[in-house]
């Protein structure tokens, strides 16, 4: 029964999603599901291994190769080794990915502050991914700085040199 729950909850939702993701044409989500879903296949095998391994299935396996005169079992080896691998690189890519999206985003984030920063009043509020491009939202009394400024610094900082969208609310904070 645990075997089973196991695939049900880290197997089929993955796939599911690459169903609909590729239903809707949406090719890059399809590929990142379906990388969770192998990496949730092979951390399935992996640990499978692991147990039956240190239960003393591995000795009692090794026993029946060597008595039926089987080869060794290096083909499976390399086949887990390339599934891991297969898995592995593509999320550390995707790790280091995020990282630099992170570091980026705090960059930009310190550049719309230096931007506003003459300004009286003015604050930005939050600087986030949308998509490849940069939103960036500035609470300010009155009008802001010319926008081209703020693109150049951000295309000083991002390599591929993402659209600025502002959002611009025209207020100010009071205390009562």
């Amino acid at each position: 029964m645990l075997p089973g729950i196991a695939i049900a909850i880290s197997l089929v939702p993955p796939l599911a999603v690459v169903g609909v993701c590729l239903g809707e044409g949406r090719v890059t989500l399809a590929t990142g599901a379906l990388l969770l879903f192998l990496s949730n296949a092979v951390a399935l095998v992996v640990a499978a291994t692991v147990v039956f391994s240190a239960t003393g299935y591995g000795t009692e396996a090794r026993a029946a190769r060597q008595d039926a005169g089987a080869p060794r079992h290096r083909r499976a080896m390399l086949v887990a080794t390339v599934a891991v691998l297969a898995v592995a690189v593509p999320m550390a890519a995707n790790s280091v990915q995020a990282l630099l999206a992170d570091l980026w985003l705090r960059e930009v984030s310190t550049a719309a502050d230096d931007w506003v920063g003459d300004l009286e009043g003015a604050t930005v509020e939050s600087v986030t991914w949308q998509g490849e491009d940069l939103l960036v939202e500035i609470r300010s009394p009155g009008a802001l700085p010319d926008a081209a400024s703020l693109q150049d610094q951000v295309d000083d900082i991002v390599p591929w040199q993402p659209a600025v969208v502002l959002v611009h609310t025209v207020g100010e904070r009071t205390s009562p």
